[in-house]
């Protein structure tokens, strides 16, 4: 096959000039010529998609886009199965990964498609003037097979009183339908549309080519990963709802770092800059010594795990999903079941779970189980404990690091804005919890010169006892590695390194107490 690279390369550029020049028909075939001589070709699986979704664009519905085609969902999808699909397609699609021709016009069109069939309201408005259209063309086409039907019938009375018409003896064949429908004239020949060979390809047509090629760019992104994981990026998708319910925001959360932070913080001013002119993604920097990307590739995957996944409030690690089985690792395809609980009464009697609010320790039940292939939807690995009748333990246990909500009050409800929620600080848990007594914890602090490095805090008072009754404090787990203090001058010895994916941004430009501000409360006290 090594030999019809270049030739695959060939193709691959004739593609992309058809695609420069409209023809989207004759891109995508050049395209799947390109993948028939070389299937490892880089990046020809990233294209094909991309240009499957221009085409499915094309498929207008009352003048709009068809945005179910679109996403490559049913028009009975439900919302959990729209947001999931979504969360594919921006993987597959967001132009910081895929660098095909037109994959940002194609990331747009999945993003217009989202943001209407995500909105209650929107969709609803949609749905109906889809039913308008749909009725309206039944009721044409249930117009023109009357109309058809009258004539071939006028046509055929015609004839049998007229002596000097004489219909073409047809044989019938066998299941064929009566000589009268046989008779009638074919349709006139269907105008291909502009810069077309063809027609659209079915709806049909297009999912399943869409499915063929997001399953090869998985396998193609876990073969990346797994061979230069240094080069890795993944991606969350994050859907946040406003207070009014009418307004979303999409981000991808992109590990690799464009620019290194320094002490004027130009490098966070620059991302900052960035994410106002594209709300959809912002950057996550690299670790500073611990690849954690490597603790959570297909092969880390068993029966019987819990994992934390990423949430859709604001990208933290909050969802726990149990690993039912693991049907394949590549493709990566796994079988699970998300946590749930309706109820946080081992708490106490504060609505917190009926306020909306996610439970992130506590007693859980497994749900119902699904089918999984985004092995980029997954943070860490947990720790768990079995219960009666089936419950699922899972509580802070000494050693972990965690987020705790720094302005937690027990009067939070759905109108607390989001900039006082997702404040955060980090601890160390100090023993395991106890009904009676609760946790401790104790704050870490940053290191000095890094991104990534915590310590404790070298004040003992400012250890806390956090008691049952506000055991909601706790945001997230967030994963760590303990350095030994020999990574890099200056890097204390047990000091921390944490998951820049599972904390936010403010805490990896420096917004909290550094470790000689810690060390000079220790030596003033």
């Amino acid at each position: 096959m090594e030999c019809n690279k270049d030739e695959a390369l060939r193709a691959k550029q004739i593609a992309e000039r058809k695609f420069e020049s409209k023809d989207l028909q004759g891109a995508k075939k050049f395209a799947l010529k390109a993948k028939s001589l070389f299937p490892d070709l880089e990046g020809i699986m990233q294209m094909i998609i991309t240009f499957d979704v221009y085409l499915t664009s094309e498929l207008k519905v009352a003048g709009e886009n068809d945005y179910y085609s679109i996403l490559s969902v049913d028009t009975s999808a439900d919302d959990e199965t729209v947001k999931k699909q979504y969360r594919k397609m921006a993987l597959l699609l967001h132009p910081d990964k895929n660098k095909s021709v037109g994959a940002e016009g194609a990331f747009q069109l999945v993003k217009e498609a989202w943001t209407v069939l995500s909105d209650k309201t929107k969709r609803l408005l949609y749905d109906q003037k889809r039913k308008v259209v749909v009725l309206q063309q039944k009721t044409a086409q249930s117009n023109r097979t009357s109309a058809t039907q009258g004539a071939t019938n006028g046509f055929e009375n015609f004839a049998a009183k007229s002596p000097a018409f004489k219909p073409r003896a047809n044989k019938p064949k066998t299941g064929s339908t009566t000589s009268a429908a046989r008779q009638r004239p074919p349709p006139p020949p269907q105008r291909p549309p502009p810069h077309h060979q063809a027609p659209p390809p079915t709806y049909e047509k297009v999912k399943r080519d869409r499915e063929e090629a997001q399953a090869v760019a998985r396998r193609e992104e876990a073969f990346q990963r797994k061979h230069n994981p240094l080069k890795s990026k993944k991606y969350v998708e994050v859907s946040k709802a406003t207070v009014d319910s009418t307004a979303k925001k999409d981000v991808c959360v992109d590990p690799e770092e464009n620019g290194s932070a320094n002490s004027n913080g130009s490098a966070d001013s620059t991302a900052a800059g960035n994410e106002d002119e594209d709300p959809m993604s912002y950057t996550v920097p690299d670790p500073d010594f611990h690849d954690f990307d490597k603790d959570r590739i297909e092969e880390c995957f068993q029966s019987d795990q819990i994992w934390a996944s990423y949430d859709d409030d604001d990208g933290m690690p909050r969802f726990y999903t149990f690993i039912q089985k693991v049907i394949s690792l590549n493709p990566f395809k796994v079988k699970i079941s998300y946590l749930e609980s309706k109820t946080n009464s081992e708490f106490g009697p504060l609505s917190w779970v009926s306020s909306g609010f996610a439970k992130t320790c506590g007693d859980f039940r497994i749900a119902k189980h699904e089918i999984c292939d985004v092995v980029n939807m997954f943070s860490h690995q947990i720790k768990w404990e079995k219960g009666p009748r089936g419950v699922v333990k899972v509580y802070p246990r000494e050693g972990d690091i965690w987020a705790l909500y720094r302005n937690w009050s027990s009067e939070w409800d759905g109108d607390t804005p989001d900039n006082v929620l997702h404040v955060y600080d980090l601890v160390e848990v100090l023993d395991d919890y106890d009904e009676d007594h609760g946790i401790s914890v104790i704050p870490l602090v940053k290191v000095t010169g890094f991104r990534t490095v915590f310590q404790r805090h070298q004040n003992k008072n400012v250890i806390k006892r956090i008691p049952k009754e506000e055991m909601f404090r706790f945001s997230h787990q967030v994963p760590f590695y303990r350095l030994s203090g020999e990574e890099a001058p200056n890097v204390p010895k047990d000091s921390y390194e944490v998951d820049p994916a599972a904390i936010p941004k403010e805490l990896l430009q420096g917004i909290t107490e550094t470790a000689e501000e810690a060390e000079g409360t220790s030596k003033s006290s």
